[in-house]
This record gives C-alpha cells, sequence and structure tokens, in this order.
C-alpha cells in the first residue's frame, strides 16, 4: 500500500528508488505502468497524461522483476512489438534491425536476436527486457530489479546506457538493493518504508554530508557496522 507519495521525476532524473521488501517500491512502478490501477484519491501522471491512459503508456517503458516476456517470439520481433506497441497514430517509432543486432552485440549476445528467446536463459531474457527498452527509448524508463542475474561485464554496458539516456533528456525510476550500481548511476534516491517516503534528496547533496546511498539506508534501519 502506498500511503502519501507525492514527488516529481524530471527529465534527466536518474532516481534510485530503495527501501525494505513490502514498502511499495514494485507497486508504485506498476501503478505508473497502469498494471495496478491509481488509487481513487490518487493522481499519478507520466508527461501530462493519467498513468494507465494510452498516452501515458506510449511514453513509459517498464522493465519487471520476472523475466514474463513472449518466448515465442525472439528479440528481433519483440523489439519490434515494442516500437509498435509504443508508437503514437501517425509517430511511428522506427525499428532498426541492424542496430537491434549491435546492441545485442555489445551486450553479448551476438548472433542471437534470430532465435526464439524460449531458448533464452534467465540473464539473457534480462538483458533483452533492457535492450529493448534502450531501443524503443521512451521519456521515462522503468527499471524493478531487472539488472538482477546480468554478467557484470553487461550489466556495466547498460549502466553507462542508461546514463548516456539520462543526459539525452530520459528520466529513468530504477529499483534495486543494489546500492553499488545506485551510487554509480543515480543522480537521486527516494526511499520508501511501509508506503511512505521517508527520504528524497539528490545525491549531491548527500555526498556534501559525505553520506552514501547504502549509508543512508543503513542508518535509517539501524543495522550494519560503524
Amino acid at each position: 500500500m502506498l500511503l502519501r507519495v507525492s514527488f516529481n521525476v524530471y527529465p534527466g532524473d536518474f532516481v534510485a528508488m530503495i527501501g525494505p521488501n513490502g514498502s511499495g517500491k514494485s507497486t508504485l512502478c506498476r501503478v505508473l505502468r497502469g498494471i495496478v490501477p491509481t488509487p481513487a484519491a490518487a493522481r499519478v501522471e507520466v508527461g501530462g497524461e493519467p498513468a494507465g491512459s494510452a498516452p501515458a503508456l506510449r511514453m513509459t517503458c517498464y522493465t519487471a522483476d520476472n523475466d514474463h516476456v513472449p518466448r515465442f517470439l525472439s528479440a528481433q520481433e519483440y523489439v519490434r512489438f515494442l516500437a509498435r506497441l509504443h508508437s503514437a497514430p501517425g509517430r511511428r517509432i522506427r525499428f532498426d534491425p541492424a542496430a537491434v543486432d549491435s546492441l545485442f552485440a555489445t551486450l553479448g549476445m551476438g548472433g542471437r536476436t534470430r532465435e526464439l528467446m524460449s531458448g533464452y536463459s534467465h540473464g539473457m531474457v534480462k538483458k533483452t527486457q533492457l535492450a529493448a527498452a534502450l531501443l524503443v527509448s521512451r521519456p521515462v524508463t522503468v527499471v524493478d530489479e531487472t539488472m538482477n542475474g546480468i554478467d557484470i561485464e553487461a550489466q556495466y554496458r547498460i549502466e553507462g546506457m542508461l546514463r548516456d539516456y539520462c543526459a539525452a533528456g530520459g528520466a529513468v525510476i530504477m529499483c534495486s538493493h543494489d546500492f553499488s550500481m545506485l551510487q554509480r548511476c543515480a543522480n537521486r534516491v527516494i526511499m520508501l518504508d511501509e508506503g511512505y517516503i521517508v527520504e528524497d534528496a539528490y545525491t549531491e547533496s548527500l555526498a556534501r554530508q559525505s553520506t552514501s546511498i547504502e549509508a543512508l539506508v543503513t542508518s535509517y534501519l539501524g543495522v550494519g557496522g560503524g
């Protein structure tokens, strides 16, 4: 359950959404994507459009914490499907098979994009989810624990691509318990607990206080050494 959660995300923001299990992080991601209906008394908008509406859905790519993808498709077909799904009438997102091949090769999946995803490992599916989101490149990308299971080389490459995406004006909301990764990527941290926002700060402000994302969490929870 989410209670009195209010915040804005701006172009260029890379938001680390953190908090204990059950704090509401995944629920919030699903509300943004329209998977969970917006509560009756709440207002959730993406680019000024109600969350879950067709215009909001076209502006948002969502990569989930599971690997539920249409495995009867190849990676090429999956990216093409997402491009069509997110295209607005009269404003079709360009699908470039060569760009798909190039990005997947960068992530260690060269020559695999025309194979059915039913033959992919868990880590390969995760790479496909994230690569597809980067290729479709909507204004907002929500990453809910999707990095789990990805090999370290591909993880660092994806981190760099997501940072470049934000530098170009995109916005990322990422839920993860990997504080080292979030420290490398995020410029802002929002911490939830029991459905409330208990911290909303930019990492530059935390750095001036000599505080890391991990230290913020461990201090709040009263765990860790020191």
